[in-house]
């Protein structure tokens, strides 16, 4: 069963790789099992922020044989800042922003009859005081566990999306990957990346 369930992790996580933005249904095999969305790119500076988060598991880790026991799962949200070099962000805070004691019920899987899927989405407020800082990264990490029948342990993954922004003459820049935030500011520990030829 650890051979199974192991095998599983490791193509849902070569296929299924951190992700941000919304998702496609075309193709539920290729949906991340965490996503964020947001719909803007710049906020005033004292303004809080809304993002829209969704998170399931693929279906193929319900269909396992046998069944599993229980399927729990966490949702980790923190902050951290850079410094001028971009090299080293520290963690400033985290809490757990969410918890669920039967996560079964949530599965990326579009052959329900309504041709939906069941996912648990959580519209969430990053309040202004965590884009204080002049350079950093908010970030979401979804954890779960899985206990099969006869194990001691449980078995599970851990999925990260994280939202990078930048304060300048009152404006917060937001940046969805760390490479589009790095290259706004054409320096940092990689600035060889960016010397003119």
């Amino acid at each position: 069963m650890k051979k199974t369930l192991t095998a599983l992790l490791a193509v849902l996580l070569l296929t299924a790789a951190f992700s941000v933005g919304p998702v496609s249904a075309n193709d539920p095999s290729a949906i991340p099992p965490f996503t964020l969305s947001i719909d803007r790119t710049q906020i005033g500076v004292g303004e809080d922020l809304d993002v829209f988060l969704s998170y399931a598991l693929n279906r193929d880790y319900l269909s396992l044989d046998p069944p599993a026991e229980s399927v729990t799962a966490n949702v980790v949200m923190g902050r951290a800042e850079y410094d001028e070099d971009l090299c080293a962000p520290v963690v400033l805070e985290q809490f757990t922003l969410r918890e669920f004691e039967d996560f079964s019920k949530y599965v990326w899987d579009f052959d329900f009859p309504d041709g939906g899927s069941r996912v648990f989405d959580d519209g969430v407020t990053v309040p202004a005081a965590w884009l204080s800082s002049p350079r950093g990264r908010i970030f979401w990490q979804f954890t779960f566990f899985i206990l099969f029948p006869g194990e001691k342990e449980e078995s599970g993954a851990t999925f990260e999306v994280a939202l990078y922004y930048r304060r300048d003459d009152g404006v917060i820049t937001l940046y969805q990957d760390f490479p589009s935030f790095q290259q706004s500011f054409q320096s940092g520990c990689n600035q060889t990346l960016f010397a003119r030829v």
